[in-house]
């Protein structure tokens, strides 16, 4: 069960431990392997932005940073959503953001914004199968930044589908929670982060 605990100044470690263990994207968004403890304070432990550990029942898989408004742009963004390297590949991201979204949902929040990398693909392609579409592109340092956007009010729900097998000569009857989405979508790598300043 995914679920989502507040950062603190006590659990920074494992914040450090969780980006540092996506070198390459550091190296792409930053030009270094890793990001020193004073940097991470800085971004996870400010008043302008919520930060939350992604659990997977006991574990810390991954950590979001949120802004309920933007003062670029009077938006919502997600501006960091980082998955630790020993869980890419598990849907962790995937669930994690649905769960997020549901979150977001109850507060009431209609549109939700976030920018990607140009350089990173992979992460683009991942927001893009959660409904997310690209409004612009802008500079950011010495990157570039796709902008993309949502509309959290599409209808989601879970979906029961019975199946039969048979075993030792009984038949057995599994049913099996299918996640409809608006469009159907296949799991890419969780490697994904984003920034907030791209507005």
């Amino acid at each position: 069960m995914i679920s989502f605990e507040p950062i603190t100044a006590d659990t920074m470690y494992i914040v450090s431990e969780i980006i540092n263990s996506n070198e390459a994207y550091n190296v792409l968004e930053n030009g270094k392997k890793e990001r020193s403890e004073e940097e991470l304070f800085k971004e996870y432990m400010n008043e302008k932005t919520d930060s939350y550990f992604i659990k997977a029942d006991d574990t810390y898989v991954g950590v979001i940073d949120y802004m309920k408004q933007n003062p670029n742009d009077d938006y919502p963004w997600i501006g960091a959503f980082i998955i630790h390297s020993a869980y890419h590949n598990f849907s962790f991201g995937t669930q994690a953001y649905l769960a997020f979204e549901d979150k977001l949902k109850e507060e009431r929040v209609s549109v939700l914004r976030l920018g990607v990398l140009s350089q990173n693909p992979r992460a683009k392609l991942f927001w893009e199968r959660l409904d997310f579409t690209q409004y612009a592109t802008k500079p950011l340092h010495h990157n570039q930044v796709n902008c993309l956007e949502k509309s959290c009010k599409k209808i989601r729900g879970l979906y029961p589908r019975i199946f039969y097998c048979t075993l030792n000569g009984q038949k057995k009857e599994s049913i099996v929670i299918t996640l409809l989405l608006s469009e159907p979508y296949a799991p890419v790598e969780d490697n994904v982060s984003l920034l907030f300043g791209a507005t």
